[in-house]
């Protein structure tokens, strides 16, 4: 849409361009009648005509060129704008107990107040725009100069009067107003290409994922089975094994949660689930088959009912029928919320205390979250 409108205004200013351009035909091809001397006899002589329409080019020129490279400065300083938001979203949002529990709050104060006082990114835009416009209204005043003074000294010498004065000053006016939106539309366009350029070079990535043709099963009872087998994988690029020798099973339908602290392979784990990627050695079987043989819309279509139950937060893993523990992208526990937690020196009770210490109350009632007191109803 802002594309169509851009054109749509390029065109506008293009057939602006014509109109003045035609009206200011007559006002180079006049001439005084009469012998001339110095200034008078050149703006007389075609050769002022000529001078005039090179600096005229010469302004299309340097409003297009100026008007370019302020949007290539203007797009590479909006990069932090990119930053910013991408802080502001995560800061903006209200995470609960992790706030606390990770000592979030502290820095979302710091880093919100810092940059409410004053955006780097808004600094370096604002000298960017400073700068080139002031460039760009010194060109034009130049130019409007230039041609004040020649249409002022050829109505001197009589070549056409005031009426004609007034019509040439406003249709210059008009050609050089056409002039810089067509040079700003040019600009902003070019700024446009530069990310459609990376969007277009992404999607003419090729896929070299292998797409089976064999159906998927329709079950009623939903009664399918995953089973990751001697699964390893790293990402491409990389050295560093993101999960290794995983094998576990889990059927559609449980209540399955994926525990494990930041890289421990839980996220490169729903990415291979999903086929995103696919395994570097080992399978991934459904009922039995290599998930690759399968067509691939009618794999996908199987996990609109598989995220309803999957869970990565450990409040709700007492509901869970199985968790499975990934620890530096190792499967290290499987098994129900009371077995992994009657396990002392297990990864999952490690983590699970480590979180729970923060809902315990002392002896006032007060949780560690500086919360209210409350008392029993005994009390």
């Amino acid at each position: 849409m802002m594309v169509k409108w851009q054109i749509s205004y390029l065109m506008g200013n293009l057939a602006e361009l014509f109109v003045s351009a035609s009206l200011m035909a007559s006002m180079f091809s006049g001439a005084a009648s009469g012998s001339y001397e110095a200034v008078f006899g050149f703006v007389n002589s075609p050769a002022s005509a000529l001078v005039i329409l090179v600096l005229i080019l010469a302004n299309v020129f340097l409003s297009i060129k100026i008007s370019a490279a302020c949007a290539v400065r203007q797009r590479n300083a909006l990069g932090g704008l990119a930053r910013d938001n991408t802080h502001y979203s995560a800061f903006s949002r209200l995470w609960g107990p992790d706030m606390v529990v990770f000592g979030l709050n502290r820095i979302v104060v710091e880093e919100t107040y810092k940059r409410r006082r004053r955006f780097g990114w808004v600094r370096e835009l604002e000298q960017i725009t400073i700068r080139y416009n002031s460039l760009s209204i010194l060109v034009e005043a130049a130019l409007n100069m230039a041609v004040f003074l020649f249409v002022a000294a050829k109505a001197f010498i009589g070549v056409f009067g005031i009426g004609s004065f007034i019509l040439y000053q406003g249709a210059v006016k008009r050609f050089i107003s056409a002039v810089s939106g067509m040079a700003g539309q040019v600009g902003a366009l070019r700024q446009n290409n530069a990310y459609l350029i990376s969007l277009y070079e992404y999607l003419d990535l090729s896929d070299d994922m292998y797409r089976g043709t064999l159906a998927v099963e329709k079950r009623e009872d939903i009664d399918y089975e995953i089973e990751f087998r001697d699964v390893s994988f790293r990402y491409p690029h990389t050295e560093s094994w993101a999960l290794r020798h995983v094998s576990m099973k889990f059927r559609i339908g449980e209540k399955l949660a994926i525990v494990g602290e930041n890289d421990s392979g839980k996220t490169t784990f729903i990415k291979l689930l999903c086929r995103l990627y696919d395994p570097t050695e080992g399978k991934i079987l459904l009922n039995g088959i290599d998930i690759t043989r399968y067509r691939y819309r009618e794999y996908m279509a199987l996990f609109s009912v598989v995220f309803q139950f999957i869970s990565h937060r450990l409040s709700s893993c007492r509901f869970c029928d199985s968790i499975a523990v990934f620890d530096h992208g190792r499967l290290i526990q499987q098994g129900p919320h009371d077995v992994l937690a009657a396990e002392r020196e297990g990864k999952y009770c490690q983590l699970w205390q480590a979180q729970a210490q923060y809902y315990k109350k002392d002896a006032h009632g007060i949780s560690a979250f500086g919360g209210q007191r409350k008392f029993s109803e005994k009390s």
